[in-house]
Formats: C-alpha cells, structure tokens, sequence
C-alpha cells in the first residue's frame, strides 16, 4: 500500500508542474503577445510622427520650388515685354546672343 500512495503522490506532483507549466506557458505567451502589440503601436506612432514631419517639409519645399518658378517665369515675361516695347533693346538682345554662340 506504501508504494501505490506515494506513486499517487508522484502523479498528483507531476500533474501540478503541468499545471504550472501550462499556466506560465499561457502567460509567457500573454506577455509577448502584450510586448508585440506595444511594439507595433510604438512603431505606428513613430512612423505616423515621422511622415507628418517629412509631408510637412515636402509641402514646404514644394511651396518654395513653385514661388521662385512662379517668379522666374514672370521676370522672363518682363523681359520679353521690354523687348518688344523697345525695338532697340530687341536689337541688342538678338545681336548679345549672337555675340555669345561664335
């Protein structure tokens, strides 16, 4: 009789470790699955926060690329509205590129 209860014993041991054994294995799991949702979510922060900034900078250049063309096309409309106001001043114009290819 001895025997059969200290195998009981044994046996009643042995389903408490797998009970153990299940219960961190479930909790491990819970943690890294926690860990990667936290991990995830700081990644999409960082990444949100840092296309905000560099959308915001794209804008910005964009809208100084656009300026100085904008002003670049309008002082050569002036210069071509001077020009044909002032046959003379065409002249010139024509005779420096000309000077200038040879």
């Amino acid at each position: 009789m001895e025997n059969k209860d200290v195998f009981r014993h044994l046996v009643g041991v042995e389903r408490e470790a797998a009970d153990l054994v299940g219960e961190a294995q479930k909790e491990s799991d819970r943690r890294i699955d926690e860990a990667k949702r936290a991990g995830v979510e700081a990644y999409k922060t960082a990444y949100e926060s840092k296309l905000k900034i560099l959308e915001a900078e794209l804008k910005e250049k964009k809208e100084a690329l656009v300026a100085a063309h904008d002003r670049s096309v309008a002082d050569y409309e002036k210069g071509l509205e001077s020009l044909a106001e002032s046959p003379e001043a065409f002249s010139a114009f024509v005779d420096s590129l000309l000077s200038t290819e040879a």
